[in-house]
């Protein structure tokens, strides 16, 4: 009960931190639309503060990895989609109308430009995670399946195959401006992150990991993403 309860606990606790981290990020980005000079001393705070937050959405989606991979109520089909879809259409569907309707008041959206707004999961912007979420949630019963019958490696070379190639399409897109994201595929690039949230906690969480190593993991990601 103490394991459990010890799960419980540091799950919230990153909820927490990656809630704030939410916040720095969206005030960064702000910070950083405002200032054209990039070389510019505010340029750089905003752009170190964004680049060491990134993390907070990736966090968000293996949390809820962790959270519904791992089946141990050996909860069917049907039961998880009543339970979750619950929980999440009825907000999207409420929020997304209310910004449509905001839009529609204060900037006269025309028609299709609404159809377009849903279809890229972004009615407004922040919306666009749960769309986002809905995709892997439609997934969740069949992901399950899957990798509960793999092996660890197995596993291991899923999530590396997916995240690289999440990797190698965020930077195409971001050199050739392919941006075709729809809600129908969004969810596809955050895969990677939610099956590690399940592979965390099922295999490693009792095993010590090399402080050394993170450090070194940290250090080098944040480099890379302050450089892009």
């Amino acid at each position: 009960m103490i394991y459990k309860s010890n799960k419980i606990l540091w799950l919230n606790a990153l909820r927490v931190i990656a809630t704030f981290a939410v916040v720095f990020l969206h005030t960064s980005g702000y910070v950083l639309k405002g200032v054209e000079d990039t070389t510019s001393f505010y340029f750089w705070i905003g752009n170190f503060t964004s680049a060491s937050v990134r993390w907070c959405i990736p966090v968000f989606v293996m949390i809820s990895g962790a959270l519904l991979l791992d089946n141990i109520k050996k909860e069917g089909m049907t039961e998880f989609y009543e339970k979750r879809l619950k929980k999440i259409l009825i907000p999207l569907v409420f929020w997304s109308l209310f910004y449509l309707v905001l839009r529609m008041a204060y900037k006269g959206l025309t028609l299709e430009q609404i159809i377009i707004s849903i279809l890229t999961g972004r009615p407004y912007g922040h919306l666009w995670y749960l769309y986002m979420i809905l995709g892997l949630y439609f997934f969740t019963p069949f992901i399950r399946l899957s990798i509960s019958s793999f092996s660890e490696k197995e596993n291991n070379y899923l999530i590396l195959l997916i995240l690289i190639s999440a990797s190698l399409y965020a930077f195409v897109n971001r050199f050739l401006f392919l941006n075709k994201a729809n809600i129908f595929t969004m969810f596809i690039p955050y895969l990677g992150y939610y099956l590690c949230g399940y592979q965390l906690k099922v295999r490693y969480l009792s095993n010590r990991i090399s402080v050394r190593m993170l450090v070194m993991i940290i250090v080098v990601s944040y480099l890379v993403i302050v450089s892009f």
